[in-house]
């Protein structure tokens, strides 16, 4: 296992695992929907097993924390990235794919509705969800108590796309922490911030998370705070795995602890706007509790960072006598999978507390074994799954809308249900690939044009 910086480079073996459990989990979704719209597979179902679609989401946001959590960490230390270009990387990384999928699921909709006369989403088709979804606000607590839907608050998915639900739970979160991760370690390591920089990172932060509560309060509460933790704990993960590395500091943690506690406490505060209010005033409190211990020079602050390094300490002499050799590693990992599985299976819910962090546990020790292994995945097999993985958030973008299109094909046909599923599964994996062809395979190159067009420097590294 190798460090630079204070980011840990994964093995081709790590990133292979990595893109194979991404493409097994944008397939389940896509597999989980079409075998219930179909009506076929049952036993694939409740009540005898969980939606694979729910499982898929939770591993989305488990791989998303990971992953971006090691992207942010690669380039805090680097002095000619700020926040701009985190800013940048990530609306360009999201838009350049999501914006065109938006208009495509305008078309597939307009067939729906006027070719197949199905209005079934005619509701969620207008001009103001549309924007709400480009916003990142959709499925989020209406502003008001009526119907108006005040500053697009309050509106659902766009037309068929019923799985976007998720894409602003992610969007905000890893908006938030990747802030926080970027801006504490530059300031600390390089220089202090000027009271114009204190400003600018006051109010993305501030807004970020007033967002990221508004979008938690809408529909779904329950599931959008466990896949918030989800996202945490992947994140967590990163770290662990970065334990060994001297560098790295953990004295941002405290927003990070803060939001945990705060979204337990939703539990016990009743869904209104008063409960919303409670939630922004405890962030912006635990947000000036958190810079006035990372800029102190108090010595509270000082044993804060003492005990900061006791803690580290222990827990790398620990990781370490259990991760020393990579076939006890596997062996973890093994238990821990098995374990999931045994639970989810139990219990036929995903979005579940045990799961999620057996299914966490069992990520860490293979990601572990993968980078400690010494035989080599072939390399046809690495780039097999590579692009495989490549065009997965096209996939999970489209493929309701797809999946309702065949659907209503399928109302006219002699075709069994079963060819159908495997027509449509087929169909829109080769629809998910050409459009990818145009977007998301295509987001370095439309990064490197915007720059052109907005006259930025390129003086960052390349994201991994």
């Amino acid at each position: 296992m190798s460090y630079q910086g204070e980011h840990i480079i994964l093995s081709q073996n790590s990133k292979f695992i990595l893109n194979l459990i991404r493409v097994l989990a944008s397939q389940m979704v896509v597999i989980g929907h079409g075998i219930s719209f179909f009506g076929i597979a049952p036993y694939l179902q409740p009540p005898y097993m969980p939606y694979m679609q729910n499982i898929a989401v939770v591993i989305f946001f488990l791989l998303s924390g990971f992953l971006i959590g090691n992207s942010v960490y690669q380039k805090r230390n680097t002095k000619e990235y700020f926040l701009k270009d985190f800013c940048f990387d990530r609306s360009v990384r999201i838009y350049t794919t999501f914006l065109p999928m938006l208009f495509v699921i305008v078309f597939l909709d307009l067939l729906i509705i006027y070719y197949f006369k199905d209005i079934s989403y005619q509701s969620a088709f207008s001009i103001d969800v549309f924007i709400t979804n480009i916003l990142m606000l959709q499925d989020s607590i209406p502003i008001t108590s009526d119907s108006s839907n005040l500053f697009l608050f309050g509106n659902t998915s766009f037309g068929s796309a019923r799985p976007l639900w998720t894409i602003p739970v992610e969007w905000w979160t890893y908006l938030l922490f990747g802030l926080l991760i970027l801006q504490t370690g530059r300031e600390r390591n390089f220089q202090r911030p000027n009271l114009k920089k204190k400003v600018i990172f006051f109010l993305l932060i501030i807004l970020s998370y007033f967002f990221l509560v508004v979008i938690t309060l809408g529909a779904r509460s329950y599931i959008k705070i466990l896949l918030i933790i989800t996202w945490i704990i992947g994140f967590f993960i990163m770290l662990l795995v970065n334990i060994k590395n001297k560098h790295q500091s953990y004295s941002f943690l405290f927003p990070l602890v803060l939001l945990l506690v705060v979204s337990s406490f939703y539990f016990f505060i009743s869904h209104n706007i008063t409960a919303l209010i409670l939630l922004g005033l405890v962030d912006i409190i635990g947000i000036i509790l958190f810079y006035i211990y990372f800029y102190s020079e108090s010595k509270f602050s000082k044993k804060l960072n003492q005990l900061e390094l006791k803690i580290k300490n222990l827990m790398s002499i620990i990781i370490e006598k259990l991760t020393r050799r990579k076939e006890v590693s596997f062996i973890f990992g093994l238990f821990f999978i098995t374990g999931a599985i045994y639970r989810v299976i139990s219990t036929k819910v995903a979005y579940e507390t045990i799961f999620i962090v057996l299914l966490s546990i069992s990520l860490y020790f293979f990601i572990i074994f993968f980078n400690q292994a010494t035989f080599k995945i072939p390399n046809f097999l690495f780039k097999i799954f590579q692009f495989l993985a490549s065009y997965s958030f096209v996939l999970y973008i489209i493929h309701y809308s797809l999946l309702i299109i065949f659907l209503n094909l399928s109302k006219t046909s002699n075709l069994s249900s079963v060819l159908i599923f495997f027509l449509a599964f087929f169909s829109i994996n080769i629809i998910s690939i050409l459009l990818a062809l145009i977007t998301e395979r295509k987001t370095d190159v439309f990064k490197k044009k915007i720059k052109l067009i907005l006259k930025l420097e390129s003086s960052y590294p390349k994201n991994p």
